[in-house]
């Protein structure tokens, strides 16, 4: 259950959908809240965090043809 509600079903197209614009999110902010020492990130952090969330992409694309639906 979600805090907007109960969703029943949520696509892997939805995931990844999500997930790429946190990514996107990611390369525009990133470089600015690291120069400006926001939230603590330095640029090894924010590496490490855009190359989790590439993998992550990767490996739910690589998962796409055996599943299309993921159960919240």
């Amino acid at each position: 259950m979600s805090y907007l509600g109960p969703f029943p079903k949520v696509s892997t197209d939805d995931v990844l959908t999500e997930l790429k614009r946190e990514l996107a999110m990611r390369h525009r902010h990133y470089p600015d809240w690291v120069r400006q020492g926001k939230h603590g990130l330095t640029r090894e952090i924010a590496a490490l965090r855009i190359a989790v969330l590439e993998r992550a992409i990767q490996m739910l694309e690589a998962q796409v043809p055996q599943q299309q639906s993921l159960e919240l």
